[in-house]
């Protein structure tokens, strides 16, 4: 029987340049889920779940976020999948569940 409720576990990687990441909050649905104080974390997800970048300025334009690992219930985003920051669009993806 499959659990009402699934998490999975993505992993996002900055690509750039690391003294811009402090300022930047990575959002699970709107909520604040931590800052990118290192260039990886780790996020514990449900299906559906919009993750997205707050704290994000002209500065950060351009700035990519890489797929490194998911758990195997994750459809989108896949390992490898580079996800490129819009000052204006702070949304960076949908999670997908098989």
């Amino acid at each position: 029987m499959k659990p009402i409720f699934s998490a999975g576990k993505i992993t996002l990687s900055v690509i750039g340049e690391e003294n811009k990441n402090s300022s930047l909050s990575v959002l699970i649905n709107g909520e604040v889920h931590g800052k990118f104080v290192h260039k990886q974390m780790e996020l514990i997800v449900r299906d559906h779940d919009i993750i997205s970048i707050e704290g994000a300025t002209a500065n950060h334009d351009g700035l990519q976020f890489k797929v490194v690992s998911t758990t195997n219930n994750v459809l989108f985003p896949q390992v490898n999948n580079i996800f490129k920051l819009d000052h204006i669009e702070n949304q960076l993806f949908t999670v997908e569940f098989h």
